[in-house]
């Protein structure tokens, strides 16, 4: 049957030619096909050769561990950017290289004569009356405001009411049941740490006077635990008794606090509740002035709109009836001046008349001949006050109509000046649009000329930026490189002479640990037959507790 290597198929089997170590158990332990390995395998695959017990496998492991080489630092170029034509930028297609000129566009003064008018006769104009129909204002009041703050009540809460905390006796304040739990310590035969040194003394002095079996050693240990349990008790039961008064003090406190707290909470409600409401009725009453006052103020601008309107209205009709007025007495002297004239005129052919009649029988021939000459002169004269009163009124119409002629004529002058001063404004904006035109278009050429000899060397200014940046990381990077070389050396060698150390302070550790071990399993020897002798007194003083207990429990 063939050897494996730890008795495992999977590890290969034992060759004579092999390098192989075995772990040993102890000094004593033989070399055998399970505790056999090939060196590169196995538990220990770092281990050389050899054998090895179980405090040398770290030191042999540790001193086969290959010493490192010296690394080379890396190296880096940089790589560096050269700028391109293509990559500048240049002002072809990006100057302005002309804008279109405006032209004025001028008004057309032909046409512009208005004819005169046509004489014409007034009309006279009635207007409107509207007397009686003025408006009174009325004063807008208010009975009562809108919000009134009402009675606000306020009862203490029933959660502001502190109530008195009382409590029974707890039963764990009481010293019997303080003794009775102490007691059942010794139900299962063994006695309570704080029952044994009594126990133990009391078995003592008895064993000391030859009494270690008798009854009077029992009733002495007995008596001895009891006298122990009763201050122990009595302690306890104070604790409790403390501390149920002082849950019961804090109780009260903090039923007291509630209270204080729920009764400031309710005032502080009723104050919010009695602030709200005041600000809520004075915001009320004031939004009740404020639209009182709206109401008031535009009823009164209503009643002067209706007056004033009824005022103009009155002030048309008056100046309307004085003009109809003023029309009205020019006609009446005009006709009133004429029916004089005619009077006249009557007036004179009727006292022709009448004296060509009384001289008619002086003489016939003479007669007649003054009458047709009186005649005629009486003609003549009603002609020449005709034409008198015609010539008078063909004047005052011939001077309206040329000073309506004059005024025609000046109007017509100043709106040809007006369009011809209008014409010369237009040209002269138009002169000034395109020479800012041209002035801006020349500022935006030079502005986009220097904006693109500064984007390119802004751009030459990053290129050359950005090599020397690459440089420095470079050199950074080779300067890192050797110091993290340089580092890795520094911290082999220091971790070389910690492994040295460690395993020399193991394999001492290792023996000490070995010695100890020796000492303490004989210390426990000994302890154990001392244990062995004190069993029977053990024994003794445990029955005593189960007296004890069964005579407090029966209680």
């Amino acid at each position: 049957m063939p050897n494996y290597y730890g008795n495992d198929p999977n590890l290969g089997e034992i060759q004579a030619g092999d390098e192989k170590y075995v772990l040993l158990d102890s000094p004593k332990d033989a070399a055998s096909s399970g505790s056999t390995y090939k060196v590169g395998t196995g538990p220990q695959p770092t281990l050389p050769a050899g054998k090895y017990l179980p405090h040398e496998v770290a030191p042999a492991a540790q001193s086969k561990k290959p010493v490192p080489t010296k690394l080379t630092a890396p190296t880096m170029e940089s790589a560096k950017i050269t700028a391109k034509p293509d990559e500048f930028l240049t002002a072809t297609d990006k100057l302005l290289t002309g804008t279109k000129a405006a032209t004025a566009s001028k008004a057309d003064t032909t046409g512009l004569d208005v004819e005169k008018p046509a004489q014409f006769d007034v009309e006279q104009g009635e207007a409107t009356r509207v007397a009686g129909e003025q408006r009174v204002a009325e004063a807008k009041q208010k009975d009562e405001p809108t919000f009134q703050i009402g009675d606000l009540d306020q009862t203490v809460s029933e959660r502001a009411i502190a109530e008195a905390q009382t409590e029974e006796l707890d039963q764990r304040a009481l010293v019997k049941f303080q003794l009775e739990q102490l007691y059942s310590g010794f139900e299962n035969g063994q006695i309570p740490a704080w029952a044994s040194g009594a126990a133990r003394k009391a078995s003592n002095i008895m064993s000391s006077r030859g009494l270690g079996a008798s009854s009077m050693a029992a009733a002495a240990i007995a008596q001895s635990i009891q006298e122990s349990a009763t201050p122990i008790a009595q302690a306890d039961a104070q604790s409790f008794a403390t501390i149920q008064l002082q849950n019961l003090n804090n109780k009260q406190q903090a039923t007291l606090a509630n209270a204080a707290t729920f009764a400031a909470m309710d005032r502080a409600n009723l104050d919010a509740r009695t602030t709200a409401a005041v600000t809520n009725a004075q915001s009320f009453l004031a939004i009740d002035t404020a639209n009182l006052t709206s109401r008031q103020q535009t009823e009164i601008f209503n009643a002067e709109a209706h007056n004033q309107a009824l005022l103009s209205d009155q002030s048309a009709e008056n100046a309307m009836e004085q003009l109809n007025t003023e029309n009205q007495v020019e006609i009446d002297r005009f006709f009133s001046q004429l029916g004089v004239q005619i009077n006249e005129a009557n007036s004179t052919r009727m006292s022709a008349l009448r004296q060509f009649n009384a001289e008619q029988d002086t003489t016939t021939s003479v007669f007649n001949a003054e009458s047709y000459n009186k005649a005629l002169l009486s003609d003549q004269a009603a002609a020449n006050a005709m034409e008198q009163m015609n010539t008078k009124n063909q004047i005052e119409v011939d001077r309206f109509f040329a000073q309506l002629g004059v005024q025609v004529d000046e109007a017509n002058r100043s709106r040809l000046s007006a369009l011809r001063q209008f014409n010369a404004e237009q040209d002269t904006t138009v002169s000034i649009f395109n020479t800012k035109t041209s002035d801006q278009r020349e500022r935006f050429n030079a502005e986009m000329q220097a904006q693109i000899e500064a984007a390119n060397t802004n751009w030459k200014r990053q290129i050359t930026t950005i090599n020397n940046a690459n440089q420095q990381q470079v050199n950074q990077f080779a300067a890192q490189s050797t110091l993290a070389i340089d580092m890795t050396e520094y911290q082999q060698l220091w971790q070389k002479h910690r492994d040295d150390a460690a395993r020399v302070f193991t394999s001492s550790e290792n023996q000490l640990d070995r010695d100890t071990n020796i000492v303490i399993a004989q210390i426990t020897g000994r302890e154990a037959s001392k244990m062995r002798k004190s069993a029977g007194t053990n024994a003794l003083i445990a029955a005593g507790g189960a007296i004890l207990g069964g005579m407090f429990g029966a209680q």
